[in-house]
């Protein structure tokens, strides 16, 4: 069981993002069918965004406080993620922002980690109404299917995924064991009788983790990681890696 082991990025932007046209064997674009180069043929994929940038060009920021492709969804809470520590009540958790007692009422909730110059925003149906419970899970739990979750990557391990997919969430502060499967992934066993323990906050995709933030309840450094870990246990647990990046931060945005 995970109970056996004894960044700031404000600011973050590479600029703005974008689908960009195909390039042919020579490295120019294709041309379209009237024949401008540069244009994307009209079942392109639709442009993709950076966090926090909207636009067709991708270059308009969203206003402060606010990201989504459309601008709409509003910040709730920041944490620029330290290397280690043991977060036992909701006051330890050090949070650069939190707007929970202000957002206001939400149907859809965005969960954005961004590990050095890899981000992932995660977007899905809300699964409470208090959005006070949207953070690290340090005193509650939720072990629930979720619906309606798209993904948008900027991560070598996550691809995105743009059509409403079912998935589920993993937040607890428990110790737990491998699920049924013999691994840790998305069936984990939550050990109901141990709080406080070592702490899971994992959303998933297709039985597979798209974020990961864990051992925050241990102590010790944390488990982090974007998409379905190469090496070691998929959710990336026992990784202990939280000091090899050295941007660490968590954002979560209602709408």
């Amino acid at each position: 069981m995970a109970c056996s082991l004894s960044v700031d990025l404000t600011g973050f932007s590479s600029g703005g993002a974008r689908v960009a046209p195909v390039a042919d064997a020579g490295g120019a674009p294709d041309a379209g069918v009237d024949g401008d180069v540069g244009l994307p043929p009209p079942d392109a994929a639709p442009v993709k965004c950076r966090v926090g940038f909207t636009g067709q060009d991708c270059t308009t920021a969203c206003a402060d406080g606010t990201a989504g492709p459309s601008c709409d969804y509003r910040l709730a809470l920041a944490l620029d993620i330290p290397v280690s520590g043991r977060w036992a009540a909701a006051g330890d958790v050090p949070y650069a922002v939190n707007r929970t007692a202000s957002v206001g009422a939400f149907a859809r909730v965005a969960y954005v980690l961004r590990l050095d110059a890899e981000e992932v925003w995660v977007e899905l149906d809300a699964f409470t109404t208090d959005a006070a419970q949207l953070g690290v899970p340090v005193d509650r739990i939720f072990d629930v299917p979720t619906s309606n979750m798209v993904v948008r990557s900027y991560a070598a391990r996550q691809p995105d995924i743009l059509v409403p997919t079912p998935g589920s969430i993993e937040l607890w502060s428990n110790c737990y064991g491998e699920g049924a499967d013999g691994a840790y992934d998305s069936h984990d066993e939550i050990g109901l009788t141990e709080p406080d323990c070592y702490g899971s906050m994992q959303l998933h995709v297709g039985g597979s983790p798209v974020i990961a933030f864990n051992r925050w309840a241990q102590g010790d450094s944390y488990d982090l990681g974007i998409g379905r870990a190469e090496t070691g246990q998929p959710d990336w647990t026992f990784a202990q890696n939280g000091a090899s990046f050295q941007k660490r931060r968590l954002e979560v945005y209602v709408r």
